[in-house]
């Protein structure tokens, strides 16, 4: 089971969710302003999740959309490809995250932080 909620910017205008790619098959909310979304499923069984990570600094508008990378990793086959995508993206491409992303054999978190993209793989449990 997974669950998340979107309130980071309950003004910026969203869809809910729906099929949003066909090829492969996606569904998810989505982020009318950037296109991305922040929870998937794909008909592979991937569940992706991203959550804005805080620090201290603001958000640097020039960086790629965190939504988008959510989108990037729903079209992958699964968990583990996933992952192995996630710790080759530059860690300041995006703004700081927290990213899930898990299907039914295995599950992983991912952090960027300055000093690379950390991902940590979960085990079988409540996190």
């Amino acid at each position: 089971m997974v669950a998340a909620n979107r309130d980071e910017f309950l003004a910026r205008p969203t869809r809910d969710p729906f099929l949003i790619s066909t090829e492969p098959g996606i569904f998810g909310g989505q982020d009318e302003v950037a296109g991305g979304s922040w929870l998937t499923l794909s008909d592979s069984g991937l569940v992706v999740g991203v959550l804005n990570r805080r620090v201290a600094l603001p958000a640097d508008d020039l960086r790629a959309s965190r939504g988008q990378l959510c989108l990037e990793l729903a079209r992958l086959s699964d968990a583990a490809t996933a992952a192995a995508y996630l710790r080759s993206v530059p860690p300041a491409k995006q703004n700081p995250y927290n990213i899930l992303v898990a299907d039914e054999s295995h599950a992983f978190v991912a952090q960027n932080r300055a000093s690379g993209t950390e991902v940590v793989a979960l085990d079988p449990g409540l996190h």
